[in-house]
């Protein structure tokens, strides 16, 4: 779970080009947990108040979300079926802590309450 009740606000990387753009962009994000998902990565920071959970968060990062406040997202070690194909989280950092997200990509947030 996201968002206040877990003091967790995760990027959600939909796809490799739009994790590499980010990182690129913000390369301390590369020193915060993340998890190797189906698609992409999951990025978790400390909780932002102002950001709100949907699609399409960022207005420079197409195919990047955020989940928040009342947003799930799985981590390792979940594993399960995608139409016959095992799909597992890992962590490709594991024992990395959970960082502030940069203020820069706060600012990028299309829609919240800054």
């Amino acid at each position: 779970i996201t968002g206040a009740v877990s003091g967790v606000t995760v990027i959600d990387c939909d796809t490799p080009d739009a994790y590499e753009k980010l990182i690129r962009d913000f390369p301390e994000l590369k020193d915060t947990l993340t998890a190797k998902t189906r698609k992409g990565w999951h990025i978790f920071c400390q909780f932002v108040p102002s950001a709100i959970s949907n699609s399409m968060s960022f207005q420079s990062y197409p195919d990047v979300d955020i989940r928040n406040n009342g947003g799930v997202v799985f981590a390792q070690p979940t594993v399960y079926d995608w139409f016959g194909e095992q799909i597992t989280y890992t962590f490709t950092n594991i024992g990395a802590k959970i960082l502030q997200m940069p203020s820069a990509l706060i600012g990028d947030l299309k829609d919240s309450s800054k």
